[in-house]
Formats: C-alpha cells, sequence, structure tokens
C-alpha cells in the first residue's frame, strides 16, 4: 500500500458526492473481514453499501436526505444476483421528532441494513 492512492471519482455521477466504487472496496477490504459490520453514517448514495455488499460485509447506512436513500436504494437494488451471494437487506424508515429548551427542531434519519 502507497501513500498516495489514484482513484478517479464517477465521471457522472447518481449524487454530488458520489464516491469511486474501486477506492470504497479497497477501504472497506482492508480494514474489515467477510461478516463484520461496516457503519457509514452519511451514506449519500450508497457506494460504502454496495461496496460491503459485494465483499460480503453486513452494513449499516444512515442519512438524512430522502434523495441520498433512494439513490442508494436503486444503486443496491440493480447490483446483479450472485450464485454465491446471501445478499439481503431491508429498506428502514425512521422520523424522530424532539424539542429543545431554544425552540422545535426536526430531525429526520433514513436508515438501511444490510444482511443482518
Amino acid at each position: 500500500m502507497q501513500d498516495i492512492w489514484e482513484f478517479k471519482d464517477p465521471q457522472y455521477p447518481s449524487y454530488p458526492t458520489e464516491k469511486n466504487i474501486d477506492l470504497l472496496k479497497f477501504i472497506v477490504g482492508v480494514s474489515s473481514d467477510e461478516g463484520n459490520l461496516v457503519l457509514d453514517c452519511f451514506c449519500g448514495s450508497g457506494t460504502t453499501l454496495v461496496a460491503a455488499q459485494e465483499l460480503n460485509r453486513n452494513w449499516i447506512g444512515i442519512d438524512k436526505s430522502e434523495h441520498a436513500i433512494k439513490v442508494a436504494k436503486e444503486r443496491l437494488f440493480a447490483m446483479p444476483a450472485s450464485l454465491f451471494s446471501e445478499a439481503d437487506f431491508e429498506f428502514l424508515i425512521e422520523v424522530v421528532s424532539s424539542e429543545k429548551q431554544v425552540g422545535k427542531y426536526i430531525t429526520e434519519t433514513f436508515a438501511t441494513y444490510g444482511q443482518l
């Protein structure tokens, strides 16, 4: 492994901050083992989730943006089924409302869970 990695972001991303799938597969692959849990608290377009799914990791992806969750779902459902893959995942949506002394705010959290 070198100090400088050369990966290019997708030329036509489906989400503004979409990362290179090969970069994320490299990171997930060297930092976890098959069956481990990968957590992406700001999953955006779901590249980390796709990488984790392809590498047989369990994963949890969380994002506040409905658009991000839509893109991540599309990418995960578009993955080809593998003969040896036990790819199974479900999407959960949770909306949490809270009150603070200084006023009200609403936090929306959209979570996706894979291979659990």
